[in-house]
């Protein structure tokens, strides 16, 4: 029992933060470029030293890298590995180029090891799937 109330905790824990992150990335009334800038650098400090979530090795990690590193981390559940994927979109649309590229790949195979790792059906997580592939081909 008490190892599903540790579990339980660290996924609300995991949740809590990605909220926050997800209102940092959106809130906000200065300049949209410094402001976009200034929300991924809070929101990857955030992941780093309240999850000890390392962003910026985890964008450069292969598919199976990526998958053994969030397996390091007990809170991520599917509905968490959805919004994690919300957040890395966020990240994507304040950034141009490859590093935007970079990033909605990631959120696409965080929203497909969700599918892998979830025992239901996600029409919304589908469709942000097809949506993903088609902006990337």
């Amino acid at each position: 029992m008490e190892q599903k109330d540790y579990l339980l905790r660290e996924i609300e824990k995991i949740g809590l933060i990605l909220r926050a992150i997800r209102v940092a990335l959106t809130g906000g009334s200065e300049n949209m470029a410094v402001r976009a800038e200034k929300h991924n650098s809070n929101a990857k400090n955030m992941l780093k030293e309240q999850l000890n979530f390392d962003i910026e090795a985890f964008m450069v990690m292969n598919a199976s890298d990526s998958a053994c590193y969030m397996n390091q981390f007990k809170g991520f559940d599917p509905d968490n590995l959805d919004m994690f994927a919300d957040v890395i979109i966020g990240m994507a649309t304040t950034t141009t180029g490859d590093e935007s590229l970079k990033y909605y790949e990631k959120a696409l195979f965080l929203l497909e090891y969700s599918n892998d790792k979830s025992k239901t059906f996600s029409m919304e997580r589908e469709n942000m799937i097809s949506t993903l592939k088609f902006h990337l081909s």
